[in-house]
């Protein structure tokens, strides 16, 4: 029983108890996934998912990807990719859209997986995935409860796709990413960093905590 609860049972019984239990923080919200696909040499499903995906969360920050060869990678903002034997960074050729950046490689011929795991927790995050020959992609994460995402690709060499996931019911501070194609080239890793937390009062909890002061008032002018 938390002190509010105890301050209203002392001063004014069950029924106050009662509603000061009734006040229950929101439910939290489901994540929201976006993700498309294209065929060879294709890109517009998977920028349009990227484009749906940064109008949602607004601001984010893209991963910079030095020039990195090894396991593991970290990238300039301390974030680090672990997986396979063979992971590496190189400057990523024209690609479409806005974002420019140096992108990940997985030769992941161990388990064709990796994890992603950032510096800071995160809100909301996404990339992009190019060439993965028509195979499914799976991402997995746990924000409160274990989630993961099978999605398949279209068939063909040189297609791509966006995963990106917004509405998390807590921060997330690591990512899985499994690809079935043996080569699959990772890039423009974006992500929206968690707010400081601040958990606030709901409003009827200050109404009760201005009828405590009041009441306490009243019993301190009769005495």
């Amino acid at each position: 029983m938390n002190c509010i609860a105890q301050m209203l049972r002392r001063t004014l019984g069950a029924p106050a108890l009662a509603l000061c239990l009734a006040v229950a923080p929101m439910p939290a919200l489901s994540a929201t996934v976006f993700f498309g696909a294209d065929g060879p040499l294709q890109t517009a499903n998977s920028e349009a998912a990227f484009a749906d995906w940064s109008a949602a969360v607004g601001s984010f920050t893209l991963d910079n990807l030095d020039t990195l060869f090894g396991s593991p990678l970290t990238s300039g903002e301390g974030n680090v990719f672990t997986g396979g034997t063979s992971l590496f960074s190189g400057f990523q050729n024209p690609a479409p859209g806005v974002l420019e950046t140096t992108h990940l490689t997985a030769f992941l011929t161990s388990g064709r997986s990796f994890t992603w795991t950032l510096a800071e927790a995160v809100t909301a995050f996404g990339f992009f995935g190019f060439d993965p020959d028509g195979e499914d992609v799976r991402f997995s994460f746990d924000d409160g409860s274990a989630k993961s995402f099978t999605r398949g690709t279209v068939a063909g060499s040189q297609g791509s796709i966006f995963f990106g996931v917004t509405d998390l019911a807590t921060p997330v501070s690591s990512v899985d990413i499994f690809a079935a194609s043996t080569v699959t080239d990772w890039d423009r890793f974006v992500y929206v960093t968690a707010p400081p937390q601040v958990i606030p009062l709901p409003p009827t909890a200050f109404l009760l905590l201005g009828g405590l002061g009041a009441l306490g008032l009243v019993k301190w002018r009769r005495a």
